[in-house]
């Protein structure tokens, strides 16, 4: 919980404007435009699921109604950062290195801080992307390093050191509702994120003539229909015999030939739309703690990113052909911002110093003992390319 009252902040609220540069307008009380806001909620809504949008307007618009990121023209704005985080969040911090700072949360969670982190740096973005603010030096980053990291790991995403996190949750999943069981085999075949799975839709797989590729809405597109997902063909057979007998019993509808272009794939046995919610409590997180598996559903995503990097360093003949294929799995996962690959530097030196045969064999290594046990389907990676074109 912020220590500042909310009833002393500005009532800001969002207004429908038709036409102009932005959808939509944050307004105050006096019926005065704040742009700042108004950027930051168009950028939010473009890059972030409705739900993070949601929450890190809420810490921007803190943030924005306390001036932290108020500074000159070309002045360093990290100090304000770090003055706004220790006065109105009651962290410690610590200058450890050039522009670095080191944060230690006293009154609230790790999560809830790297929350309001992402918050401020999706405000500075939207400034910068809409032209409101100069670039000037970048708050959050220096050097292609965070500037500020949380005490308890550094802010960037994960990557999943555990080759057989697919073979242990989908034999976890035998004793699950078939939806369930189908949306784990999903995210681990495509590495969509959960939300994109449960909003699978008849017409999205009918593009395909119900084979291997479905479209799918992406992180922020608000619904629309952004990228091409790929599942294997065991799964496509499995997910239409599902939808022909176990969903039409739940759900009443026709056979996968004769349903309605916006009825779901996957519905829960009352017949209602899956939900990353009761998928991940009811489901995933109970067996997740059987088998001390430290993920989320999430980390199907991350597992898939860090397998794919694994294949392509193992497979690749050159460090040319590399980046390649590096470059389609950034144009087929359709991450926000491209630099998320950056994060699996750690995991097998991708921008490293370190030689490209030396690479390749850390990654053969890694992947050995798994390779048999994942069953990993071959006609997906021929498949990934088509995707992406």
């Amino acid at each position: 919980m912020i220590h500042d009252d909310a009833r002393t902040l500005p009532p800001y609220r969002l207004v429908v404007t038709p036409g102009g540069r932005f959808a939509r307008h944050v307004i105050d009380c006096q019926g005065r435009v704040h742009l700042g806001l108004t950027a930051t909620a168009a950028y939010l809504n473009e890059h972030y699921s409705p739900a993070t949008a949601n929450k890190y307007f809420g810490h921007a618009r803190h943030c924005v109604s306390r001036g932290a990121l108020t500074g000159g023209p070309g002045e360093d704005l990290a100090p304000l950062v770090a003055k706004y985080l220790r006065d109105h969040w009651n962290c410690r911090l610590r200058l450890v290195a050039d522009g670095e700072w080191r944060v230690q949360p006293l009154s609230h969670s790790r999560s809830t801080i790297v929350a309001v982190l992402a918050a401020l740096q999706a405000l500075h973005g939207a400034l910068v992307q809409y032209r409101l603010v100069p670039p000037g030096q970048h708050p959050f980053r220096k050097e292609g390093r965070p500037r500020f990291h949380v005490a308890g790991g550094l802010w960037q995403p994960k990557y999943v050191f555990q080759p057989s996190l697919r073979e242990v949750m989908l034999a976890a999943s035998e004793t699950w509702p078939e939806w369930a069981a189908l949306l784990g085999v999903i995210l681990f075949d495509c590495g969509c994120r959960v939300f994109e799975a449960c909003d699978l839709r008849v017409a999205d797989w009918r593009v395909s003539n119900f084979g291997q590729y479905l479209r799918a809405c992406n992180k922020g597109s608000d619904g629309e229909r952004r990228k091409t997902i790929v599942i294997t063909s065991p799964t496509a057979v499995r997910l239409a015999e599902y939808f022909n007998t176990t969903r039409r019993r739940h759900a009443g509808a026709p056979c996968l030939a004769e349903a309605a272009d916006q009825d779901h794939l996957l519905v829960t046995t009352r017949g209602t739309p899956a939900t990353p919610g009761s998928f991940r409590d009811r489901h995933w997180r109970p067996a997740a703690r059987r088998h001390r598996i430290p993920y989320g559903p999430h980390g199907a995503r991350h597992w898939y990113v860090t397998m794919r990097v694994a294949q392509i360093l193992q497979e690749a003949n050159s460090e040319a052909e590399v980046a390649r294929e590096i470059s389609r799995l950034i144009a087929y996962i359709k991450w926000a911002r491209h630099e998320t690959i950056n994060s699996y530097d750690h995991t097998f030196g991708l921008s490293s110093a370190l030689a490209f045969e030396p690479r390749r064999q850390v990654a053969s290594c890694w992947l050995a003992g798994a390779e048999q046990r994942i069953g990993r389907d071959p006609s997906l990676l021929d498949l990934l390319g088509d995707a992406d074109e």
